[in-house]
């Protein structure tokens, strides 16, 4: 938000953006999971998973539906393509391309948490 009305101050146009990241949960088993980049990805409230979980040795992340605590559903696209890309579940609208941007945190308890993926959301109310 800071930034938005940063923007719209210098240059009188608001930009809106968000990241969305995709990686997956390790503990006794890896769990895909999917959150806003900013919020705490080892918080359980803030990162969501499948229903039925994805286990990653069984599935690709692709047509999942992934509800984030923003009330959005997303699904993702194209697996294994180079248009592997996120959309919203129930409209199928496009949002983004994936882009490859890897990174990993412990989050205590033997429970690490592992970004593969991100889409960048330029629209309104991502």
């Amino acid at each position: 938000m800071k930034l938005s009305l940063a923007l719209t101050a210098i240059t009188g146009t608001t930009i809106l953006a968000d990241t969305i990241a995709l990686g997956y949960v390790s503990s006794s088993h890896q769990v895909r999971a999917m959150w806003r980049e900013g919020q705490d990805p080892c918080d359980s409230s803030k990162a969501a998973f499948t229903s039925p979980a994805i286990i990653l040795t069984s599935s690709p992340p692709c047509d999942y539906k992934f509800m984030l605590d923003n009330g959005k559903s997303y699904r993702v696209k194209n697996c294994g393509s180079a248009s592997f890309s996120l959309h919203y579940f129930t409209s199928q609208t496009f949002i983004s391309t994936a882009t490859w941007a890897p990174w990993s945190v412990n989050c205590g308890g033997g429970r690490t948490v592992t970004k593969e993926w991100q889409f960048l959301c330029d629209k309104p109310g991502c």
